[in-house]
């Protein structure tokens, strides 16, 4: 990874999942949460992590039946495991007592857990990498290299490095809230703004220097006093600009970013006015330009 100090084990983790900085490993986000705190009373139609154990077992064609007693509830609920595997009846064996994981619902007047899941480390909330790593070796990646002083060293502010590493080690309330409701405004605005921040510094990485073909230097000011109006000291100091780029040794782009109206149209035709008696090429992007283009000439 770019700008961090990893072993070759890692560096090489970090290339099967694509991450080349540190913002790339911060914006892999999870999933999903799996929250395995016990719990102390059914949650129905949702997620629950309990103490069982297995007193029967019945298995058919499609179908893995179990029968589980949990002392919390001091209850009888049943477990069903489509497409079972030959390790599900060893796992589940009769007076085996163990954690399992699944959504609580009622069919027939009683408690069911489909496909149920073992745990074996309780009263932990686990973010879920879909990733072509092992789910754990993920979690230690991100351990192991994102922290607030780490995102800051790549730009962030303390607030914006706080609610990102938060996705990846939130509070079970939180969690909680994401799994139901998805990212809040604030969290997409926070995350769009770390995606451009790292995009434009992946950018400023690759920038190189390249001769320009050529010095151009058309006078513009005719055609700046030809105008019925008076340049705005903006348009003007950026004029000065790109005059200046067009006089250097080396090639430069420029893009002229601002409102609708504000002018961004008459600094361009200046620079065409600057590469006279060379060729320039206008393209007009809108439908509106072109017409206009057109209806002056």
């Amino acid at each position: 990874m770019k700008n961090l100090e990893c072993d070759p084990i890692d560096q090489e983790r970090f290339k099967k999942i694509g991450v080349d900085t540190l913002l790339d490993l911060a914006l892999l986000l999870p999933s999903s949460y799996e929250n395995t705190t016990l719990s102390p009373t059914p949650l129905i139609e949702q997620i629950n992590t309990l103490h069982v154990k297995v007193l029967s077992l019945r298995q058919s064609p499609k179908v893995l039946q179990i029968v589980f007693f949990c002392e919390a509830w001091q209850t009888n609920l049943d477990g069903v495991i489509f497409a079972a595997k030959p390790y599900h009846k060893a796992l589940f064996k009769v007076g085996n007592e163990l954690y399992i994981n699944g959504k609580i619902s009622y069919n027939g007047g009683r408690m069911q857990m489909m496909q149920p899941k073992t745990v074996t480390i309780i009263n932990t909330l686990v973010p879920k990498y879909k990733t072509t790593l092992q789910n754990k070796t993920v979690m230690e990646l991100m351990q192991r290299y994102l922290s607030i002083e780490s995102l800051m060293h790549e730009g962030l502010h303390v607030n914006e490095a706080q609610i990102l590493l938060s996705l990846h080690r939130p509070s079970a309330k939180e969690a909680s809230a994401i799994g139901s409701f998805g990212y809040s405004e604030s969290i997409l605005k926070v995350l769009k703004y770390v995606e451009i921040h790292n995009y434009l510094k992946k950018l400023s990485g690759k920038k190189v220097s390249f001769p320009s073909c050529a010095k151009l230097d058309g006078d513009e000011q005719p055609f700046i006093a030809s105008l019925p109006f008076t340049l705005t000291s903006d348009q003007q100091k950026v004029i000065g600009e790109i005059k200046r780029d067009f006089l250097s040794e080396n090639a430069a782009k420029r893009v002229i970013m601002g409102d609708v109206g504000c002018g961004k149209t008459m600094v361009i035709l200046a620079s065409v006015m600057m590469s006279y008696p060379n060729k320039a090429i206008l393209m007009a992007p809108t439908l509106c330009l072109p017409a206009n283009f057109l209806k002056k000439r």
